[in-house]
């Protein structure tokens, strides 16, 4: 392992352990409590976590809880149980309604129900693998990348036009930097979640989220540089022109 492989893995199991501990526990330093545990809102919870400092393993579960007025997600049926349902309404035209329990959410006018949406996120933060299985302590890692985020359990929870489902990444939008927090990255997913739920925006996938974000940073590096090169090119062939130009001035003032 070269040295700055050790000092990667060395970066990576300092920050994962201390913002464990103070997400976790209440015997962390207050400096790291302040940094992780004060970021975090009332409606979201850490739920479980995952650490292997030997594996390379960091995964923590955290549950967003959004009480608010929202419409029921409708998934589109097949022809089979539209015929089912169409029956069901029938007989039930005829039947007596049941009375509906003492607990459950009264629906308005317009298909809302005030009522508790709970979706659990996952953050893995764990260091990148080779092809035979090995730690790849040379590969990027958090925190110099943020941490890979997925919805684990609830996207029925996301309102009418979402195509979120359970297993599905959800992208982090900030401009990602080591200063940043686990929490950090979970507080952003959460006013997403919030946002959509009680907003009724539809949620989606990280686009192109098979894409390595180390390879993404490149490529939009690359596109800046092309566009830069482009532009120095540009301002290149306007230096030609005028020094022809004025050369050509000069020739007819002779």
């Amino acid at each position: 392992m070269s040295e700055q492989s050790e000092r990667n893995a060395e970066i990576w199991s300092t920050r994962v352990q201390r913002e464990l501990l103070a997400l976790t526990t209440d015997n962390a330093p207050e400096q790291d409590k302040k940094e992780t545990q004060g970021v975090l809102p009332p409606f979201m919870t850490v739920k479980d976590h995952q650490l292997d400092i030997a594996a390379g393993t960091c995964v923590v579960s955290f549950v967003v809880e959004i009480t608010g007025k929202r419409k029921k997600r409708i998934t589109t049926p097949k022809a089979t149980d539209t015929i089912k349902e169409e029956s069901a309404e029938t007989h039930a035209e005829v039947a007596a309604p049941a009375p509906a329990p003492a607990l459950a959410p009264v629906a308005d006018n317009g298909g809302e129900t005030d009522e508790k949406a709970i979706v659990t996120v996952t953050l893995d933060a764990s260091l990148a693998k080779k092809v035979d299985g090995a730690l790849d302590t040379a590969a990027p890692a958090y925190p110099f990348i943020p941490p890979r985020v997925l919805v684990f359990e609830g996207a029925a929870c996301f309102p009418e036009g979402s195509t979120i489902k359970d297993g599905d990444p959800v992208a982090i939008d900030c401009d990602w930097t080591p200063s940043l927090h686990l929490s950090d990255a979970v507080l952003n997913i959460g006013l997403k979640i919030k946002e959509s739920i009680l907003q009724q925006e539809p949620f989606h996938p990280a686009p192109d989220s098979d894409n390595d974000p180390l390879e993404d940073m490149l490529s939009r590096a690359s596109a800046i540089g092309d566009k830069l090169g482009r532009s120095f090119r540009g301002f290149g062939f306007k230096a030609t022109d005028q020094k022809q130009k004025t050369k050509k001035e000069k020739e007819w003032e002779k």
